[in-house]
Order: C-alpha cells, then sequence, then structure tokens
C-alpha cells in the first residue's frame, strides 16, 4: 500500500535506483545472455544474490556520499 502524499528527497530516490538498477537489473540482464543461465546447477554455481546485495548496497551509498 503506498500512502499520498509521496514525499521522498531526491538524493533517496536517486540511491534507491542505483541500487536496484546497477547491479540487480544489470547483472539479471547480463546474465540471461551467458550459456549458464537456464542451467546453473550443470555448471555448478551458487545463487549470488547475497554478494549482489552488498554491491548494491556500496552502490547506493556511494550515491549518497556525493
Amino acid at each position: 500500500m503506498i500512502s499520498l502524499p509521496i514525499i521522498h528527497r531526491e538524493k533517496k530516490i536517486s540511491s534507491v535506483l542505483h541500487h536496484e538498477i546497477g547491479p540487480h537489473y544489470i547483472r539479471k540482464y547480463n546474465e540471461r545472455k551467458q550459456p549458464w543461465a537456464w542451467n546453473r546447477d550443470n555448471y555448478g554455481l551458487k545463487n549470488c544474490l547475497i554478494i549482489e546485495e552488498g554491491l548494491a548496497f556500496l552502490n547506493q551509498m556511494m550515491d549518497e556520499v556525493r
């Protein structure tokens, strides 16, 4: 549920977009083009979400520092 009026700071919206679009979307887009995209188990690949969340957090913080 979204309450109205929506009040956000400009930097906050920007940092959330950097968190979501930077690491998450780009990784998913890139992974779909790789040979292992649909057979991660056959290649012995584990879930990358833990490391990806760390990188997304750093990406988000970089925007807030500027």
